[in-house]
């Protein structure tokens, strides 16, 4: 609890003034702060969906689509809570594999 009320501005402590534990503070902080990734992650569902080789070699574009691939699963991961997350994973495993092909 006192690491997080040690990193945020003084101005904020106030509103953590209810949450009796750091567990409890964290969600009210996610809850506020977190944005909205949604026009991100369908730039990046489009990037990925017209990535194509043209002129590049396999590493190249096997690169391109991995870094494209890394970052919308951060965006998606993100929002997930733990017990989801696994599952998600799983499959997303299947579905990159698929899609770089």
């Amino acid at each position: 609890m006192s690491w997080i009320l040690g990193s945020i501005e003084p101005h904020i402590i106030l509103n953590l003034r209810p949450y009796k534990t750091s567990k409890a503070m964290w969600e009210y902080l996610k809850r506020i702060y977190t944005q909205n990734n949604s026009d991100q992650r369908f730039q990046l569902e489009f990037e990925m969906a017209n990535f194509s080789q043209g002129g590049l070699s396999v590493e190249a574009f096997y690169s391109g689509f991995s870094n494209l691939w890394a970052k919308y699963t951060d965006i998606v991961y993100f929002s997930l809570s733990a017990t989801s997350l696994p599952h998600v994973q799983s499959v997303h495993e299947t579905v990159g594999g698929i899609s770089f092909l």
